[in-house]
């Protein structure tokens, strides 16, 4: 992933994350994500062979679903428990702005 691309996905991320009332699943929260998994892949050695690019992006993205929901705490609770689910259906229609290379999408889907 270039980093035009990840710069456009960060910015979306900032807009999403600062509308959201969910303290847990906030830009800060992403940002932290963010940070470790580098941490990770850079403690493992492995960053040549990964698109941290991509890496980042999809720590930004992992949460905005779930982010995005402003209702009760009962549908915070429901976007919670089928999350897997809410992602599945969402992120693909968020990532369709960025024009990504099919291989990148489906990596983030």
């Amino acid at each position: 992933m270039n980093i035009r691309t990840l710069l456009q996905i960060k910015q979306f991320c900032l807009v999403k994350y600062s509308l959201t009332k969910d303290k847990q699943h906030n830009l800060e929260h992403v940002k932290r994500v963010s940070q470790n998994a580098i941490k990770i892949v850079q403690y493992l050695g492995i960053e040549k062979v990964i698109d941290l690019n991509l890496l980042e992006a999809a720590c930004y993205l992992h949460d905005v679903v779930i982010s995005s929901n402003k209702g009760s705490n009962l549908s915070l609770f429901y976007s919670h428990l089928f999350e897997k689910s809410l992602n599945k259906k969402y992120i693909p229609k968020i990532i369709q702005q960025f024009n990504l290379p099919p291989e990148e999408a489906l990596i983030l889907i």
